[in-house]
């Protein structure tokens, strides 16, 4: 039975598209070939004749929206990534007589661990050094 036009005419497209009628396919000697089949067989998205596709000017606006959204994420998540946070907490003790204990996490690369020491000072002039 012959084909209807429009069958043939899809016939044509997608030999047009497969390379059909060019240079025969040649088989990569080193298998490479088969990886990139294999690659392509993973499209979830395979790409439709152009027969099927219809651009609009709603498409291509949407199209212009998420890419504008994406770079503003973009942006705004890498500024946030690059933001120092410090956090300084301080409290008062209210206890008397009593030694208070003072954590510090500093560091000092260049400095060996026996040239630094602490001298701290309380309002009456007591002083502990470590």
């Amino acid at each position: 039975q012959p084909a209807s036009r429009p069958a043939r005419k899809m016939d044509a497209a997608r030999l047009r598209r497969r390379g059909a009628g060019s240079e025969p396919h040649r088989q990569d000697e080193g298998g490479i070939g088969e990886i990139v089949r294999k690659v392509k067989a993973l499209d979830v998205y395979p790409k439709t004749l152009s027969e099927f596709n219809e651009k609009t000017e709603t498409g291509g606006l949407i199209s212009l929206l998420a890419i504008a959204l994406i770079g503003l994420l973009l942006c705004t998540q890498l500024s946030a990534y690059c933001t120092v946070r410090t956090r300084d907490h301080l409290s008062v003790d209210v206890e008397r007589e009593r030694l208070i204990r003072i954590n510090l996490n500093i560091t000092f690369p260049a400095i060996p661990c026996a040239g630094i020491g602490l001298v701290t000072m309380d309002v009456a002039g007591g002083q502990q050094i470590d």
